[in-house]
This record gives structure tokens, sequence and C-alpha cells, in this order.
């Protein structure tokens, strides 16, 4: 009796692991070897201007255009690159060294770059909405959180910053919705203004007074979306609705996809996520379906894991459930400072220290990697 609850329990033993070793062996076969990014480090956000898009290692002297689906660098250099923002009409870099910072603006036609200027301010954060180019400066340090600024300059307009808002938080993002623009901020929520800007709507918080720390702002469709540093989804305009939507964080990437170039209009909202904790492995990104029309439904606003819906911006391969195991040991690893689909429909989302990444095919399969 004795003999045989042995061979039992050794029967058991060895079938569990058999398929701890099963497990172990799968998770090494969804292993992509690691490629070094041709644009490394902490790259600024992604930017588009027309049908070229544009990026830059922080702290780097070449800012990448990637055009007729080839990263090159632009030239000529405005100088050591610490963010990148686009308008309609221009590319904005801003540049120099904590300290002694310029923000310059490149002409597409001439391929020149002319210096704004900062005029003193402590700059930031740039982004571009429209014809205009929104500055965040700290104003005083010696508050917490610091007290900024909003600064802005038009495309076709003076060729300096001029004030737009004070007493506010850091700027975190700027939207264009046809009529108005938002400007997200990380402490006073979200910002409206019409034009001309320098009469602003009254600087009320238009978004929930319990969720402004926004981290990230775009439009979907008929909507304005922005997120929250603590989990929540805020949506409408002129007003804003906060949904309770993660359990972490969310980091601000904010991108629209579309399953094909040529699609009339997106079908995902991507959404860049950061789990809990400094030993987190829980990043990369979450999905919202879009309706056909590319607009948001929020009956139907559930964040999704990639690769397990049929409409996902990572796909299976070799006829498995395999697309989203691959994602969870790729890019699921990396918090992402942006995304955004190019024009041609490839992928591409910066990570906060592991350079460029984007998802297309390699050796035969999608997969993510760093973008060589």
């Amino acid at each position: 009796m004795i003999k045989k609850r042995f061979a039992l329990l050794s029967a058991l033993g060895l079938l569990l692991f058999s398929c701890k070793q099963s497990a172990i062996f799968y998770e090494i076969s969804l292993e992509v070897e690691a490629i070094e990014p041709q644009i490394k480090g902490s790259p600024t956000n992604i930017v588009q201007q027309g049908d070229s898009l544009y990026v830059a290692s922080r702290f780097g002297s070449a800012i990448y255009e990637y055009k007729d689906s080839e990263w090159v660098p632009l030239s000529p250099s405005p100088g050591n690159i610490i963010e990148l923002a686009a308008t309609k009409g221009a590319l904005y870099a801003l540049t120099g060294t904590p300290g002694s910072l310029d923000l310059q603006k490149f002409s597409i036609d001439s391929k020149t770059w002319t210096s704004i200027g900062t005029k003193g301010y402590n700059v930031q954060s740039i982004y571009g909405a429209e014809d205009y180019l929104f500055a965040g400066a700290i104003a005083d340090h010696s508050t917490n959180p610091p007290t900024c600024s909003i600064l802005y300059v038009e495309d076709d307009g003076a060729s300096e910053l001029t004030s737009l808002a004070s007493k506010t938080s850091l700027l975190k993002g700027a939207v264009y919705d046809g009529t108005m623009y938002y400007l997200a901020t990380f402490g006073s929520g979200i910002l409206p203004f019409t034009e001309p800007l320098s009469d602003p709507l009254a600087q009320q918080k238009v978004a929930d007074p319990d969720h402004n720390n926004i981290v990230g702002i775009i439009k979907v469709g008929d909507k304005i979306v922005a997120v929250s540093r603590d989990g929540y989804i805020l949506y409408g305009a002129p007003t804003f609705v906060a949904v309770k939507a993660l359990d972490s964080y969310f980091t601000g990437a904010l991108a629209t996809w579309k399953p094909e170039p040529k699609a009339a209009s997106p079908r995902l909202l991507l959404l860049g996520i950061q789990g809990e904790g400094s030993t987190s492995t829980t990043h990369g990104y979450r999905e919202i379906l879009l309706n056909e029309d590319g607009t948001l439904n929020p009956d139907a606003m559930s964040l999704k894991e990639s690769g397990k819906n049929e409409i996902s911006s990572v796909k299976d391969y070799d006829d498995e459930r395999n697309g989203y195991e691959q994602y969870v040991v790729t890019i699921g690893r990396h918090p992402l400072s942006s995304i955004i689909q190019a024009p041609d429909g490839i992928l591409f989302a910066t990570t906060t220290k592991d350079g460029l990444w984007s998802y297309r095919e390699r050796n035969g399969k999608p997969v993510w990697n760093a973008e060589d």
C-alpha cells in the first residue's frame, strides 16, 4: 500500500514538474531577441506634422523623421533636444540644457530653424494644437507642487511666447475640437480657451475636481478624451464626465488605431498604462473599441488587453492565440510615454528608458521590438 502511494505521489510530482516545464518552455518560445534601438534612452514624444513623424532621444542632437517608411536624421540639427511638438504648420523643439533653454521653430518648406526664445520663462513642456504651440513653464518652485504658467505662440503670428494663463499646474497636453482649445494640466484639470487666445474663457476646472492630475488628452471622433494619473478616463467637452477605468495608472500615452492605413475611421483608442509599485511589470497599453465611425461609445468603454479581442492592434500568428502572450513579454513590460500609428499603418511607441519601439513583421511574424 505504501509503495502504491509513493508511486502515485511520484507520478503526480512528475506531472506537475512536466506542466511547469511546459509553461517555462512556452514562455521561452515567445521571447523575442532584443534589438538595439536606433533611437535610444528616453525619447521625446512622437509628433506628427503632415504625413511625417518626428522623434528624438532626449539630450541628443539628432531629430529623426519618419517618411516613406524610414527613419532618417533631420538636417540641420537645432542642438540638444529636450522635447518636440508639432502644429498644423510647423515643427517645434525645446533645446539646450536645464537652466539654458531655447524654443525653436522649424520651417518645413525652407528646412531652417528659427529661435523663438523663452523670454526667461522656465519652460518644461511643449504641445501643439492646430495653429498654436503651447508651453508650460514653472513660475514658482517654492510651492508644492510648483506654480506654473501657460504660454503660446501662433504659427503665423508674433515670433515670441505670449502669456496665456498664470497660477496653473504643469501643461500636459493640448487639443483642438474645431471650436475650442482644451489644455490639460497636472493639477488644474482641463482649461478651455477660445480664439482670440488673449480673451480666454473663465479658467475653470471643467474636469471632475477630484481627478485633475491629467496626463494626456486626445480628440476621438466628436469627443475630447483625457486620462488622469489615478486611473480615470474623462470624456465630453465642454464639460467632462469622469469614469474609473484602471486600478493602476495611466501614463498619458494616447493614440487612435486603424486596422489598415486606408480605413475610413479608427477602431481602437490605445491608452498607456503603468502598474503600481516600482517592481511592477504590468505596463504597455490597453485598448478601447470604438464605434464603426470612429466615435467613442461611453456605454461600452471598457479597457481590453491587447491581443485578446477580434479587433486588436496585436495579431495572432501560426493559427494560435499567441499574440497576447507575446505582447506581454515584449512591449507589455515597458511604460510608454507616447504611442502613435504612422500613416503607413506601423504602430510606434516611446518607452520611458528603452528607446523607440515598433510593431511590425520581423522574421515572418508581427512582433513588438525596438525600432532599429
